[in-house]
C-alpha cells in the first residue's frame, strides 16, 4: 500500500484528530503574547506603505520580544486583524486549521523521505494530538504553527524530484525565514536528508537557500542588533555542560508530556555534564546500530532544530515546552519506527497489543491536550498553573494585577506580598502591592508602603501619583 493511495484518507483522519484534541481553543480569548501583538500594537490596524515598510525595520515597541525579527509574521497578524478585528475566535480557527495542515504536511514529508505509508500516517496523526504545542495553541497569534507550516511546506517542495517545483519552494522558504529564525536550519536538514534520499541535488538547493539567508542575516543584524554578545560569552561551556542535559529534558518531556509549562526555568549547569554528553553519543550509536540511516536522520533532525534555540535559552533562562515542536518529526519517527520494529518481530497477539498501545497513546495525548486547554485557558489560569511548579516574579506580578482588575484585591495582596518578600525593594512590585492594599480597604498599609517607597526612590512617579490620589480621596471622605 502506497502513501498516494492513502493520502485523502490520511488527511481526513489527521484533520479529525486535530479537531478532537484542540477544538476547545475556539472558546478562548487573547492570552499571553496576544495583548502585545494585537491590542498593544496599533500598527497592525493599518496597511499604508510606511507601516508595511516598517515591518521589515526595527521591531515595534508593541512586539512581545524586541529581539525577534519576524516581519512576515506581523504581516500575517495584520491580515488576520483585517478579517477578525478584536474577535479571538477567528484567530483560533485559523490556528486550528494551520495545526491540522502542519500535521498533514509532516506526514507528507515523512512519505517523501521514503518512510512507509503506515509510518508516515501515524507520525502525522500523533503530531496532530500531541500536547507539546499547548502554549502556542492557547494563543490567538500562534507563532509555532504558522512558522513551521511554512518551513514544512518549503521542505516538501525541495524534496520533490522536479526542479521547476524548487522555485516556489525558495519563495515559501523566504517567507518562513522572515517568520521565524529556526528556518535558517532548512539547508542543513536538507543535507541531512541525503542519508535517506541520496538522489537529492544538494548543491542546487542548498546554495540558493544559503544565499537567501545572507540578506536575511544582514537585515536582522542592521535592524535588530547583533546578538553575538549573548552567544559568544560562555557558548562553548553551555554547549558542553548544559545543552546535553537540556536535550535529555526535552526528550523525556516529549515522550511523557506531563506537567507542561509555559515558562519552566532552564536546567542548571550539571556537574555530571560529561555523563549527559556520553549518554547522547551512546544514544546516537544505538540508533545507528538499531535503525541505521533512519535512526541517524532522526537524531540529526532533533539536534539541528534545537540549535537555533540556544541564544534564547542562554539569554532568557527558560525552556519553553513548545520549543520541542520543531523537532517533533524526529521524535515521532523514532517512536513509530520502534513500534514497527516490534511489530515485525511479534506474533498476532503481540501485533494486537502494539496496535492497542499506539491507539492508547493517541487517545491519551488527545485527552491531555484538552485537559491543558481547560486548566490553562486564560492568563489567570496559566499563571496559576505556572505557580504550581515555580515562583517566577512575572507570574506573581501579573496574576496580582489580574486579580486587582477583576475585583479580588484581597487575593491579589497574598501574591504580591509573596512577590515583594521574594524580590524586595523593587519599585513596581511595591507600588502594585500598595494599590492592592488600597483596593482591599487597608489604606494605612498602602500609604505607609508608598511613603517608604518614595523615601527610597523619590523620583518614582507612579507611587507619588497614587499617594496623592489616595490622600485626596481620604480628605474627600473625611470632609463628608
Amino acid at each position: 500500500m502506497t502513501y498516494d493511495s492513502l493520502r485523502v484518507r490520511a488527511w481526513i483522519i489527521i484533520f479529525l484528530l486535530t479537531l478532537a484534541a484542540w477544538w476547545p481553543t475556539l472558546r478562548l480569548g487573547f492570552i499571553a503574547d496576544d495583548p502585545f501583538l494585537i491590542r498593544g500594537d496599533p500598527t497592525i490596524q493599518r496597511w499604508d506603505w510606511a507601516t508595511l515598510r516598517s515591518d521589515f525595520g526595527p521591531a515595534h515597541f508593541g512586539d512581545a520580544n524586541l529581539e525577534y525579527y519576524r516581519p512576515f509574521q506581523k504581516l500575517f497578524i495584520r491580515a488576520e486583524f483585517s478579517l477578525f478585528g478584536f474577535n479571538p475566535i477567528g484567530y483560533h480557527a485559523v490556528n486550528l486549521f494551520l495545526h491540522a495542515s502542519v500535521a498533514a504536511l509532516t506526514s507528507e514529508v515523512a512519505a517523501a523521505l521514503g518512510f512507509a505509508a503506515p509510518v508516515s500516517v501515524l507520525v502525522g496523526s500523533l503530531l496532530a494530538v500531541h500536547p507539546i504545542l499547548v502554549h502556542d495553541a492557547l494563543q490567538a497569534t500562534g507563532i509555532e504553527t504558522f512558522s513551521y507550516f511554512l518551513f514544512a511546506a518549503a521542505f516538501l517542495f525541495y524534496l520533490h524530484r522536479r526542479p521547476q517545483v524548487w522555485i516556489p519552494g525558495l519563495f515559501v522558504y523566504t517567507l518562513a525565514l522572515f517568520s521565524k529564525e529556526s528556518a535558517v536550519m532548512l539547508p542543513f536538514v536538507y543535507m541531512l536528508s541525503a542519508l535517506l534520499r541520496p538522489d537529492l541535488p544538494i548543491l542546487r538547493v542548498v546554495v540558493p537557500c544559503l544565499l537567501m539567508v545572507c540578506p536575511y542575516g544582514l537585515l536582522r543584524w542592521a535592524h535588530m542588533g547583533n546578538n553575538a554578545s549573548i552567544v559568544s560569552q560562555g557558548i562553548v561551556r553551555f554547549l558542553f555542560q548544559a545543552f546535553p542535559k537540556i536535550l535529555w529534558h526535552y526528550t523525556l518531556l516529549f515522550y511523557a508530556p506531563l506537567n507542561l509549562q509555559s515558562w519552566p526555568p532552564i536546567a542548571h549547569l550539571s556537574h555530571f555534564w560529561l555523563l549527559y554528553l556520553l549518554a547522547g553519543g551512546f544514544a546516537a550509536w544505538l540508533l545507528w546500530r538499531g535503525l541505521g540511516r533512519q535512526g541517524l536522520f532522526c537524531f540529526g533532525w532533533i539536534l539541528l532544530l534545537f540549535l537555533p534555540k540556544i541564544p534564547a535559552l542562554m539569554k532568557n533562562g527558560v525552556m519553553m515546552d513548545h520549543w520541542a515542536f520543531d523537532s517533533a518529526l524526529g521524535y515521532l519517527l523514532l517512536l513509530v519506527l520502534f513500534g514497527q520494529w516490534l511489530w515485525q518481530r511479534s506474533a498476532t497477539a503481540g501485533k494486537i497489543m502494539i496496535a492497542l498501545m499506539l491507539c492508547g497513546i493517541v487517545v491519551f495525548w488527545t485527552d491531555l491536550s484538552r485537559y491543558y486547554v481547560r486548566v490553562r485557558g486564560s492568563d489567570e489560569l496559566n499563571y496559576r498553573w505556572t505557580l504550581r511548579f515555580d515562583s517566577p516574579d512575572f507570574a506573581l506580578y501579573r496574576l496580582g494585577i489580574i486579580l486587582m482588575r477583576t475585583g479580588r484585591p484581597g487575593e491579589a495582596v497574598n501574591y504580591l506580598e509573596r512577590l515583594c518578600a521574594q524580590t524586595p525593594e523593587q519599585a513596581d512590585y511595591e507600588n502594585a502591592l500598595a494599590l492592592a492594599y488600597a483596593h482591599a480597604g487597608r489604606l494605612d498599609r498602602a500609604i505607609d508602603l508608598w511613603q517608604a517607597l518614595l523615601r527610597r526612590a523619590p523620583a518614582y512617579a507612579p507611587a507619588r501619583a497614587n499617594l496623592d490620589l489616595m490622600r485626596r480621596l481620604s480628605n474627600s471622605k473625611a470632609a463628608r
